[in-house]
């Protein structure tokens, strides 16, 4: 969980020092989480149907000029890696938990929450898996895509 924290405090520093924006109204930002919460759900479902790596990473922002997901160093890295992990797995059923928005600007959105996954591999085998992750959306001409990215796992025995 300190992880987690840590995580929250970086983002929330990283937004913290982007420059202010006009105001917008409590409908406004409503409209926009509401539109980042289901960027977000869409983003995990293409994640746990496995089928389409282009369409999962079709969510990552280039407008930073880097890869958005902390621990890879390039898309491709992260591509090789879904593409090996989705191919020793039968499903993965996830769980989303607690989840919250908070719109900094028309354009960007933080967003934090935890989710509990439960894969299953070739074999039958299973584990779950608790994440926390929190993430920075920014609206693109193609829709709402993650700018920073950063999510912590730990693994369990399912019981």
């Amino acid at each position: 969980m300190r992880r987690f924290g840590f995580v929250v405090f970086t983002v929330c520093i990283f937004a913290a020092c982007q420059p202010a924006t006009t105001e917008l109204t409590e409908g406004q930002k409503a409209e926009i989480a509401e539109t980042v919460m289901q960027a977000n759900a869409d983003y995990w479902a293409a994640w746990a149907r496995m089928e389409d790596v282009d369409e999962y990473t079709a969510y990552y922002s280039d407008k930073y000029g880097h890869f958005p997901l902390v621990r890879f160093e390039s898309l491709e890295a992260h591509r090789s890696r879904v593409i090996e992990l989705w191919g020793g797995l039968r499903a993965w059923e996830i769980q989303q938990m607690e989840m919250g928005v908070r719109v900094l600007s028309p354009d960007e959105a933080f967003l934090a929450g935890s989710a509990v996954s439960l894969l299953t591999d070739t074999t039958g085998a299973t584990e779950v898996w608790e994440q926390d992750y929190a993430y920075v959306w920014v609206r693109e001409e193609a829709g709402w895509k993650l700018g920073a990215a950063s999510v912590s796992t730990e693994i369990r025995e399912p019981q």
